[in-house]
């Protein structure tokens, strides 16, 4: 099945379009650790992978809210396909960092998808021109439908690493076409297992000045918009928690509990527990795109976005991760002895929802570093504010 690409306002029509056939390939996507190419056709077809793209380049310039809006109702579908679609967005933010021509080179084409690493894992030896790029990164999620990689290295130099202004080693995001890229298959897991978040690596490949772009950006120096990137995470827990309530509401409504006459939604502890899923979920969404609207209205009026606020948004965020995995858990011991066979939905939701909790943006470092702002410190981790 194939839609026509959509303006940002009917994005999250087209999501959910698109739900029957992610649902009809859930089972195949666990079985092959991968999207299925027909599947990544109509993802990109929907511009499912390049909604932050400039409209000028084919995209549909959606607002992070838009697009975390998509990526919930995905992950609704499919933990997996939600991540994906995430993570190719993310990384499709650089279209507004790169030159117009460049932009155009990696993300013009509508079948465009850059996947990649944050992790530092190589370095960039500056020659004329651009760059000699070796090394080796992991949790390239989409890696397996790329058309494109980005990677962060430290810029070295015959001199040795090159310092930025604040003394500590410049990185570079830096694009490589797929091609010139080795991917070493190693997203063996029971988790989000078709994310293909394999390991690359990069032996002595030049890459142009042009397509590397200086990391991080600083979120308030481009007025908080950066620190929004990241609040597509919120979405895709929020949507496997979404999906793990709709799963255990169709079981109680069949389900017989064991020597009673009643299904399992007449029982009060599973009403309890669905209820406390049902808050957990409702208010963490909320918060979390009550934050990010605060943020983008202060960034549309070029406002100052402070510290304080993206400390906020950073904890909305985390707070979205953590109360989606409490509202899974309450899901899967509800569905009690069946929700632990692979092939009962809760299973699935389990093990994705917890593999997306362990992620470093929403670590319990995050409450540390936001309370620090909160009492008016510095954080001691120079990356929480970007």
């Amino acid at each position: 099945m194939i839609l026509a690409i959509e303006p940002a306002a009917t994005l999250l029509d087209t999501a959910r379009a698109l739900r029957p056939q992610i649902e009809a390939c859930r089972e195949q996507i666990e079985r092959e650790r991968r999207l299925p190419p027909e599947l990544v056709d109509a993802l990109s077809e929907a511009d499912m992978f390049r909604m932050v793209v400039p409209r000028e380049l084919g995209g549909a310039e959606a607002d992070p809210m838009t697009v975390t809006r998509v990526v919930e109702e995905l992950s609704r579908a499919d933990g997996s396909v939600g991540w994906s679609v995430m993570l190719a967005n993310q990384t499709a933010y650089a279209a507004a960092l790169l030159r117009p021509d460049t932009a155009r080179e990696i993300f013009g084409d509508r079948r465009s998808s850059v996947a990649g690493s944050v992790t530092r894992g190589g370095q960039a030896v500056r020659v004329s021109g651009g760059y000699r790029v070796t090394g080796r990164w992991s949790f390239a999620s989409g890696s397996d439908h790329a058309t494109w990689m980005g990677c962060v290295s430290a810029v070295v130099d015959e001199d040795g690493p090159v310092l930025g202004p604040d003394d500590s080693p410049q990185l570079l995001r830096l694009h490589l076409p797929i091609e010139q890229c080795e991917i070493i298959d190693t997203w063996s897991t029971t988790r989000l297992r078709g994310t293909a978040s394999h390991d690359f690596q990069i032996q002595d490949v030049f890459v142009p000045e042009e397509r590397a772009v200086r990391f991080p950006v600083n979120a308030c120096q481009v007025h908080g918009v950066r620190a929004l990137v990241l609040m597509g995470h919120g979405g895709q827990a929020l949507g496997v928690a979404q999906a793990a309530i709709d799963a255990l509401i169709t079981v109680a409504e069949a389900k017989q509990r064991r020597g009673a006459p009643t299904t399992m939604r007449d029982d009060p502890i599973v009403q309890s527990q669905i209820a406390q899923a049902d808050v957990l979920v409702a208010s963490a969404r909320r918060h979390l795109y009550g934050t990010a609207e605060e943020i983008w209205e202060a960034a549309g009026s070029d406002a100052e976005v402070t510290p304080l606020q993206i400390a906020r948004l950073r904890l909305a965020l985390a707070n979205a991760v953590t109360s989606s995995a409490q509202a899974v858990d309450l899901m899967y011991a509800a569905g009690g002895a069946s929700a632990i066979y692979a092939s009962n939905p809760l299973d699935r939701h389990f093990r994705d929802i917890h593999t997306a909790a362990a992620h470093m943006l929403v670590s319990p470092g995050t409450y540390v570093q936001a309370g620090r702002v909160l009492l008016g410190l510095e954080p001691t981790n120079p990356l929480f504010l970007i």
